[in-house]
């Protein structure tokens, strides 16, 4: 895939863990942090070089599926409202 490809993957992601880092609710502290970690991972301005594409397509898809869970924990929280 082309290098714009990648670099709009790492703003979407770096975006959706800053979205769900802001969320008042259905967050636990410890993911959090995780999700502070996404942020620096993802981040566009000063990207993180891991060793292969490989890699980066396992922590791409881990952060898919994170994201997941995180949206349907925070979505069932502000349901219960």
């Amino acid at each position: 895939m082309p290098y714009e490809y990648y670099a709009l993957l790492r703003l979407f992601f770096c975006g959706a863990s800053l979205y769900y880092l802001s969320q008042p609710s259905g967050v636990s502290d410890v993911e959090k942090w995780l999700l502070v970690g996404l942020v620096i991972l993802h981040n566009p301005v000063v990207p993180v070089e891991l060793a292969d594409k490989r890699v980066w397509a396992v922590v791409n898809i881990g952060t898919v599926a994170y994201f997941w869970v995180v949206h349907r924990r925070v979505m069932h929280t502000s349901r219960g409202r």
